[in-house]
């Protein structure tokens, strides 16, 4: 069901334009001569107007090379793009959102278990202080929707901030209503992450075999944790890797230590989700934020190229 406020006529029509006519100058200054004409209404052209956009951006990338088509935005537009397939000759077009890409520049995920909500905010202004984007407080933790709430408003848009050990649809959509940006899980869950992409948050739920991997994904996931890391180690990292789909995000997740993440990453993670080794229950903001930074020093040491 689509979004009232939104005209997904207009927003589709701006899109065919755009592909016709990808000169975007010419194809901007139409809105006017469309909205002077009556056959836009102002509520609708600021809908035509991005599907003008998105439709350029598409034009812009279809070359002879034969390279994946993918777009970037913000969760909402994501699904309006996906709910208005834009007919091409390449199949469907994959919309990254923002969030992913803001997580990609460090995609290190402190793993804050057992976080109470009177150290919420001084745990993570330390940890984001050390450079982290990321911050997951488990369900399991005291009160963690409340932590969760208590980090969103006080870190604004300088980390994403979500809920982790996720197992149920229901527990998906509160968190989502809470206003959480990501819903982790342990384990691989295709109704936990059906309701989590509809409802806009990221999805990253866990996986240990190829089969989960490939479930997760096409249910919709953003990302995947491989899970328990330790037990699979670098050679199950490089494994899975080869399989998966060349974009596709694998974290690794489970006794994750400096020395450790240099061996995944080296494999193939695409990042680490880091639990006791930067966070335990009760211990201080300023020893988090030392050991929070020892990991994004590593991870951005120039001396490491990923493969």
């Amino acid at each position: 069901m689509g979004d009232p406020d939104v005209d997904d006529d207009a927003f589709a029509a701006g899109v065919e334009r755009a592909l016709r006519d990808p000169a975007v100058t010419a194809a901007l200054f139409s809105v006017r001569v469309e909205s002077l004409a009556g056959r836009l209404s102002p509520s609708s052209s600021g809908d035509y107007l991005s599907g003008l956009l998105i439709g350029a951006e598409i034009a812009a990338q279809i070359d002879t090379s034969h390279r994946p088509l993918i777009l970037i935005g913000a969760e909402a537009l994501g699904r309006r793009h996906g709910q208005r397939s834009v007919a091409h000759s390449r199949g469907p077009i994959p919309m990254i959102p923002a969030a992913i890409e803001s997580l990609d520049a460090l995609p290190l995920i402190a793993i804050l278990r057992g976080l109470a909500p009177d150290e919420a905010v001084d745990v993570g202004e330390a940890i984001v202080a050390a450079g982290f984007r990321c911050l997951e407080v488990p369900l399991n933790s005291p009160e963690p929707l409340q932590s969760i709430d208590l980090l969103r408003r006080a870190l604004g848009g300088r980390a994403l901030v979500g809920a982790g050990t996720v197992l149920t649809a229901e527990a998906a959509r509160q968190v989502a209503d809470a206003g959480d940006q990501l819903v982790i899980s342990p384990n691989t869950n295709v109704e936990v992450i059906q309701q989590t992409k509809a409802l806009s948050p990221l999805s990253l739920p866990g996986f240990f075999t190829p089969s989960e991997a490939f479930v997760a994904l096409a249910a919709g996931a953003d990302a995947l944790r491989l899970f328990p890391a330790e037990i699979a180690g670098p050679q199950g990292v490089r494994a899975v890797r080869a399989v998966l789909p060349t974009g596709a995000r694998v974290y690794a997740v489970g006794g994750v230590d400096p020395a450790s993440m240099d061996d995944r990453r080296a494999a193939g993670a695409s990042g680490c989700g880091i639990g006791s080794a930067v966070f335990k229950s009760r211990q201080s903001a300023e020893q988090t934020g030392r050991q929070a930074a020892q990991f994004v020093t590593r991870w951005s040491s120039p001396a490491f190229e990923q493969p």
